[in-house]
């Protein structure tokens, strides 16, 4: 590890934040580098190890046939949809199984029927956050409404495997998304030989 210097803290907004932290290196040379980080207070010296977030990848069986919930989600840093699977933050050091079974009901309607985690914390973007999150795969029922933010726009797409393969090669994904949605199509594919 490298000795940290300072950490400054340069906005201080809800969700986000900038900080540029004094990093002293090997040879004795400091430099500054800028961490965007989900954390009000960011510590680099003592790391938390709880995750930021959660992702989850929902399925259900219709007539013994698999289906894969989807969503279409408009994301503003890019001014455009596109296709993912349900994800959001860990609220207040909240059991990221809970989050993930609120995060099913909010975004598309769904009761869980079984939830297993198939990725321990990860990170998402480490060359400019410290942003981390925990993946799932979960068996739903789609029997509720969506409850989204304001800010919110998701609509549910549900596809079965063969459809699934073809939008991962046509359409535009989040790419956590499309890694996790192509290993559950490969495992499936796996399974079924």
């Amino acid at each position: 590890m490298k000795k940290v210097l300072r950490v400054e803290k340069l906005t201080n907004k809800k969700y986000l934040n900038l900080y540029e932290a004094t990093f002293e290196l090997d040879n004795g040379k400091q430099i500054n580098y800028q961490i965007v980080s989900r954390k009000q207070n960011l510590d680099l010296t003592n790391p938390n190890n709880s995750a930021d977030a959660v992702r989850i990848l929902p399925y259900f069986f219709d007539n013994g046939e698999l289906k894969i919930v989807l969503i279409r989600e408009f994301r503003f840093p890019i001014n455009n949809y596109i296709y993912a699977v349900p994800a959001g933050l860990i609220d207040n050091d909240e059991d990221p199984i809970v989050s993930a079974k609120r995060e099913l009901e909010e975004e598309i309607g769904a009761s869980v029927v079984k939830i297993y985690q198939t990725e321990k914390k990860s990170y998402t973007s480490v060359g400019m956050s410290d942003e981390s999150i925990i993946c799932f795969e979960a068996e739903v029922k789609l029997d509720k409404s969506q409850k989204l933010e304001d800010r919110e726009d998701i609509s549910i797409v549900v596809v079965n495997l063969k459809e699934l393969e073809k939008m991962l090669d046509t359409e535009d994904f989040g790419l956590q998304s499309k890694l996790q949605l192509r290993a559950f199509l490969y495992k499936k594919l796996l399974e079924s030989k």
